[in-house]
């Protein structure tokens, strides 16, 4: 038996194509307002970097991995300081810096692995 629907189903004036998801979403969850307009998703980096990752973040915005990647260590440290110290809103600043230490330890290994 193949899941197919009638074409009449498939769409219609008010939701277009995703109809059917409509549908099943009033009726799963009537309460969600599936007229409402797109919305973005938010989720608490800036706790996340001052709670549960701090250890990660201190652990590895150190000098000697921002000396390896041609950083300015003495800025970039200073930056993250400041951040702590909730002097200013530096979060995508810190979690930018995070993700390319990160990253660049990570390729530094494997590269290292394949050249062994």
């Amino acid at each position: 038996m193949p899941l197919q629907l009638p074409l009449a189903k498939k769409s219609n004036t008010q939701f277009g194509n995703k109809a059917p998801l409509k549908e099943l979403l009033n009726r799963l969850a009537p309460h969600y307002d599936i007229n409402s307009p797109k919305r973005g998703f938010n989720f608490p980096l800036e706790y996340w970097l001052k709670h549960e990752w701090r250890e990660l973040v201190m652990d590895n915005v150190t000098k000697a991995n921002l000396d390896d990647l041609s950083l300015s260590s003495s800025y970039f440290l200073k930056l993250t300081e400041k951040f702590y110290k909730k002097e200013t809103k530096l979060v995508m600043e810190v979690w930018h810096l995070l993700n390319l230490i990160l990253w660049h330890r990570k390729f530094k290994s494997e590269h290292n692995q394949l050249n062994s």
